[in-house]
């Protein structure tokens, strides 16, 4: 029997952060460090955010509004994020591997090697996945660069 979860968001923000949080960051290859999963479920009106990260594994629940938008733009500068549709495929979890890209890759559905949040960033973008932001403008440009909750949640 396979469940399909009712509060699963049908199209997901990939945050993809250039700084990294682990003190050996320096080593991950490119200018991407960590990437997590933030989707907007439109039953419950709430915002989903799923973060592996080296130490713990962080699912958080947001309400739209202030709140919400005040952590966003604390993460945009130093991120930038695509537009998904989860794909829901069967996907077997990687044996020998459980760190935010493999983990975003399973919870997407997504059919990708990607081992690195650069390669991920790739796959998607050649799979279908829409800049909300871009990388290079959130590391030289402060201004306004995002759509607001109900124009990323579109």
């Amino acid at each position: 029997m396979t469940l399909v979860p009712i509060w699963a968001p049908e199209r997901w923000l990939l945050i993809f952060e250039t700084k990294c949080h682990w003190r050996f960051g320096w080593l991950i290859p490119g200018r991407f460090k960590h990437v997590f999963a933030v989707g907007y479920v439109v039953a419950i009106d709430t915002w989903m955010v799923y973060s592996v990260e080296r130490d713990n594994t962080k699912i958080g629940a947001w309400r739209p509004g202030p709140d919400f938008e005040r952590w966003l733009s604390g993460v945009i500068p130093r991120a930038g994020v695509l537009k998904i549709a989860a794909c829901r495929a069967p996907m077997p979890m990687p044996w020998f591997s459980f760190w935010c890209v493999p983990a975003v890759r399973h919870l997407l559905g997504l059919r990708s090697g990607a081992l690195w949040p650069d390669q991920l960033w790739r796959y998607c973008l050649a799979n279908g996945a829409e800049i909300v932001v871009d990388a290079d403008a959130a590391a030289s440009d402060r201004g306004n660069r995002t759509r607001k909750g109900a124009e990323a949640r579109g």
